[in-house]
């Protein structure tokens, strides 16, 4: 599982041999070693490619992909001039799903759905947590009013069910996820060197001639 920022740093592949048992499968040849005996061949293959690709005056090349511009646009780019799927795709598919960015986009709709969202609707991680953890009385027994707020809360604090919120565990985790965007959302926070520092959700409109 691949997760933060390696979903951007690798590319997956699924080998599908579609049997149950596919560490049963026989071969009728070592394809490693057909490989290995004819290594030379394959790269001069791959070389070819990309050679042909520049020759032909980089047509259709894909858009930059940060840190890695040179492979974008000799192997990438290549790969789609001869009609293959974008292997960046696989990125957007580990990125989706990615437990933490997972985790912090549910809590990102979570939190804007209880306190809205904006700088004027920023709350102490006190006021936070004794809002998730408020209860009533129902014909059922004592029920949390919030009880999406509460279970994101007890996710990313790690807690268990009847257990106290931690605000320290909640404070790291806003802390390390401050300004990472998510839909367009992100959390942002207001110190306090007295104590009770503010956060709340900001709404980030993304720039002119920005990927989406």
């Amino acid at each position: 599982m691949l997760v933060g920022d390696l979903c951007r740093r690798a590319i997956t592949a699924t080998l599908d041999p579609e049997i149950e048992r596919p560490e049963l499968r026989q071969f009728k040849c070592d394809p490693v070693a057909m490989i290995l005996e004819n290594r030379g061949k394959y790269i001069a293959a791959c070389l070819t490619i990309v050679r042909a690709y520049i020759l032909a005056g980089r047509p259709g090349l894909a858009p930059k992909l940060a840190s890695f511009e040179g492979w974008s646009d000799n192997v990438r780019s290549a790969l789609i001039w001869l009609g293959e799927a974008d292997p960046v795709v696989s990125m957007e598919v580990a990125r989706n799903e990615d437990p933490e960015r997972v985790e912090l986009s549910d809590m990102i709709a979570i939190w804007a759905t209880e306190f809205r969202v904006g700088f004027s609707n920023r709350k102490t991680l006190a006021e936070v947590i004794e809002t998730a953890e408020a209860t009533s009385q129902t014909i059922d027994g004592i029920e949390p009013d919030n009880p999406e707020l509460l279970a994101i809360l007890q996710q990313v604090t790690k807690t268990r069910r009847g257990q106290q919120l931690n605000i320290l565990v909640l404070a790291a985790f806003l802390k390390a996820n401050k300004g990472k965007i998510v839909g367009n959302r992100r959390f942002a926070n207001q110190f306090n060197p007295k104590g009770g520092s503010t956060w709340w959700i900001e709404e980030v409109v993304p720039r002119a001639g920005a990927a989406a």
